[in-house]
């Protein structure tokens, strides 16, 4: 199992939500799903300047599965 972290600025909520409920079939279909996902508030440590406001952890069976998502277009 792979299993990735991501952290990102969601800055248009009804536009994100759109394209999550497009993707997560695709991601469904090649085994993969969506571990965790949460909405942050506040961050308290970072060790970067970028601001997040969102945080999921999205899986994959394999690393070719995950490859194979991400470079399809």
């Amino acid at each position: 199992m792979i299993e990735i972290l991501v952290g990102l600025n969601v800055t248009n909520p009804e536009s994100y939500k759109a394209y999550r409920e497009g993707m997560t079939p695709l991601l469904s279909a090649l085994g993969g799903f969506f571990k965790y996902d949460f909405t942050i508030d506040e961050t308290l440590k970072s060790d970067s300047n970028a601001k997040i406001n969102r945080l999921f952890l999205i899986c994959f069976p394999s690393v070719q599965v995950k490859e194979y998502f991400f470079n399809d277009e």
